[in-house]
């Protein structure tokens, strides 16, 4: 990492999340600068409180559904930034499935 990555990397926005149950946290930092929108969007939701759902199918994800008191915006108007369809272990990725 370069001298100017790591600025980068301690600039970046954080948040924390819990698992209240084991006293388990872990510091999340937001890529602003690969999906500035989306973050923007996740950030003003903050503080979030719900529960999280093993994706058994997957194995190794985790889920939340964002609960109505917190959405702050139109996840419809977000466009796609920094897409993936495979996570790598330590990714918090937003994903919003339009109803049917």
């Amino acid at each position: 990492m370069t001298m100017d990555g790591l600025t980068d990397a301690l600039r970046r926005r954080r948040m924390r999340v819990t698992f209240v149950e084991s006293g388990v946290s872990a510091a999340v930092c937001l890529l602003d600068t690969e999906a500035p929108k989306t973050c923007e969007a996740i950030w003003g939701c903050l503080p979030i409180r719900t529960n999280v759902i093993h994706a058994m199918m997957t194995g190794r994800d985790a889920l939340i559904e964002l609960p109505s008191e917190n959405q702050t915006f139109d996840p419809r108007a977000l466009p796609l930034e920094n897409g993936t369809i495979t996570p790598n272990p330590g990714d918090v990725c937003w994903f919003y499935l339009r109803p049917t």
